[in-house]
């Protein structure tokens, strides 16, 4: 029986630590199989269901309100210009990309960083924000690096992706008045 469609306030970025989970998007009505290792991740408000799959399933889920990914972590993702589009998509674009999902059952890297969070979770210490805060990040960095070679390739015709690439590129001398300049704006 198909979980109750839900949606949240912030990014998530689900990991199937075991197991194996069937999901659901409510937007373009499409079932996927998640196997150990894979990453299922989606905008805010982006609906979704879980299927039972009748086994043992450990996901882990990085929840991410969009002022503190905006705040803190969109700068140090700014070089992946896919992953930069697929955060701010949602904010220009109703028909935008609302979840991504591929494997990274080989890089150990991330596996480790979610223990590590979950670990530093667990233990409930006063700093523990402060903590998650540079493992978030390196997760993030993690993802960004599998998200171009999974996804379909596309040829970008848009201002946005230009602007994007230009911030990419200049990030220790781009202005708002340099990107006006830049682009004639």
């Amino acid at each position: 029986e198909l979980q109750q469609f839900h949606r949240h306030e912030y990014f998530y970025f689900n990991y199937v630590f075991s197991g194996w989970q069937n999901m659901q998007s409510l937007k373009y009505d499409r079932s996927l199989t998640l196997l150990q290792g894979d990453i299922y991740a989606g905008q805010p408000f982006a609906g979704h269901a879980a299927v039972p799959s009748g086994g043992n399933v450990l996901m882990l889920s990085v929840l991410i309100k969009p002022e503190v990914l905006f705040q803190f972590f969109l700068p140090s993702l700014s070089r992946s210009v896919d992953m930069v589009n697929f955060l701010l998509n949602p904010v220009t674009d109703s028909f935008s990309q609302e979840v991504i999902h591929f494997n990274a059952i080989e890089d150990i890297h991330i596996r480790k960083l979610m223990e590590l969070m979950v670990m530093e979770y667990a233990q409930d210490k006063p700093d523990v924000q402060v903590m998650l805060k540079p493992l978030v990040l390196a997760f993030l960095l993690q993802i960004s690096r599998y998200y171009k070679p999974a996804k379909k390739m596309k040829k970008h015709n848009n201002i946005a992706v230009e602007i994007t690439h230009y911030i990419g590129g200049h990030l220790a001398d781009a202005s708002l008045q340099g990107i006006a300049d830049e682009f004639g704006y």
